[in-house]
């Protein structure tokens, strides 16, 4: 299911370092047009992409680049399974007897994998 409001550089996004600096972990998207015009470099050493580790200071620039990378390719998932959860527990208000906790467990269960990075997105 994909949020259409939620307008946004298309994913799968990566992270990256800088040519110019190979200290800066930032985020690419190889599906964003200006990626895909351009001759795409090394994966790990882009030109085109978004600085979000810039001025840290320690090793985990690289392990900080990955966690939001990691929540944003895993936001369209995550947002189906609550409205999958939502949409019978709100159908099932009329009569409870019909919702299937094992079902819903399920979902909660593989959305919450996916966000720990225990199952790859």
């Amino acid at each position: 299911m994909k949020n259409e409001k939620a307008k946004h550089t298309p994913l799968p996004w990566e992270t990256c370092v800088f040519k110019d600096n190979m200290d800066e972990w930032g985020v690419h998207a190889p599906e964003h047009p200006e990626a895909i015009k351009n001759d795409k470099p090394h994966p790990n050493q882009m030109e085109h992409a978004i600085t979000i580790c810039r001025g840290m200071t320690g090793p985990s620039k690289k392990e900080n680049a990955a966690f939001i990378v990691h929540a944003c390719n895993a936001h369209d998932d995550l947002l189906a399974a609550l409205e999958t959860i939502h949409s019978i527990l709100a159908g099932a208000m009329c009569n409870p007897t019909l919702i299937d906790r094992g079902f819903l467990i399920g979902i909660a269960r593989v959305a919450i994998a996916k966000a720990k990075g225990e199952i790859n997105l």
